[in-house]
């Protein structure tokens, strides 16, 4: 898939929302894949009303791929198979701590022979104790593990009940039961010092936020400021100038200066206007 990149060097806001890079998830692409696409699409939907008003206002459009049928059923299919890997791991924890506890008990009643390879009982079971803390220290992660998955899964359940209550044709049968209620509230991976956006998960969190942020400044700049001081300080004819600027006819001038400049240089324009008319029409 080839994307056209927009310059939009002297606004950040218009460089996010522009540059935007929304692709539809396939087959080919691993769980990063998954785990972007289903965040996106939960997202995009919380974020919808914005989109609508950046485009009654700007006349732009929110670059966003929509999902179809037959990407839900691929991406709810993947979803399974990632909460199933993360159950595997947690039983295999489980087992082990089942293990050590058996060889525990064992060791206690002086079963097993040799002290595994230690010299003393004593230093058996210590082993054995520091083996099964390891373990212990590993199931809670194991089991939240689950439920990030599980959660990540439920991002699709929107999308899906939005096509179900269409009657889409090709939905996966019962597709509903697979997918949880529950949805990830926030992003489940924190940011790591050295490594700031190499998990998927919080690169797409990061992305979607920055949109979703990028949107509220543009819209807030074009919509005429409730707040009275604004107001006295030219709000209204700012506002103006502002969707001129944002607008889809304002493409060139975006390329010249920044929003502020052109704002700025245009209300000083309309006051020395007015003045002029002003001192024009005066006695002396």
């Amino acid at each position: 898939m080839v994307f056209k990149i927009i310059t939009e060097k002297f606004d950040s806001n218009m460089d996010v929302v522009l540059n935007y890079l929304s692709q539809e998830f396939n087959e080919s692409h691993d769980d990063g894949g998954y785990a972007i696409r289903a965040i996106e699409i939960r997202r995009f939907n919380k974020i919808k009303p914005l989109c609508e008003q950046f485009k009654s206002l700007t006349g732009y459009d929110v670059p966003y791929t929509a999902c179809n049928v037959e990407e839900l059923n691929l991406l709810v299919e993947r979803g399974l198979k990632v909460i199933n890997v993360a159950k595997a791991a947690y039983d295999e924890e489980m087992k082990d701590l089942r293990d050590v506890e058996s060889q525990i008990e064992s060791a206690k009643k002086g079963r097993g022979g040799a002290f595994g390879g230690h010299g003393t009982l004593r230093a058996h079971l210590q082993d054995l104790e520091y083996r099964k803390d390891r373990i212990e220290n590993r199931i809670t992660p194991a089991q939240n593990l689950i439920n990030d998955r599980r959660e990540l899964l439920g991002m699709l359940r929107q999308e899906a009940e939005f096509l179900s209550a269409n009657n889409t044709h090709g939905l996966m049968p019962v597709i509903l039961t697979h997918i949880p209620i529950e949805h990830l509230k926030g992003c489940p991976v924190k940011e790591s010092y050295f490594d700031k956006s190499g998990h998927p998960i919080l690169y797409a969190w990061k992305e979607l936020d920055s949109l979703e942020t990028a949107l509220q400044r543009v819209i807030k700049l074009c919509s005429i400021p409730s707040d009275r001081y604004e107001l006295n300080q030219g709000g209204k004819e700012k506002t103006k100038y502002y969707r001129e600027y944002y607008s889809v006819d304002g493409a060139e001038i975006r390329q010249r200066m920044t929003a502020i400049d052109y704002v700025n240089s245009q209300y000083l324009h309309d006051q020395r206007v007015n003045k002029k008319t002003y001192m024009m029409n005066s006695p002396i």
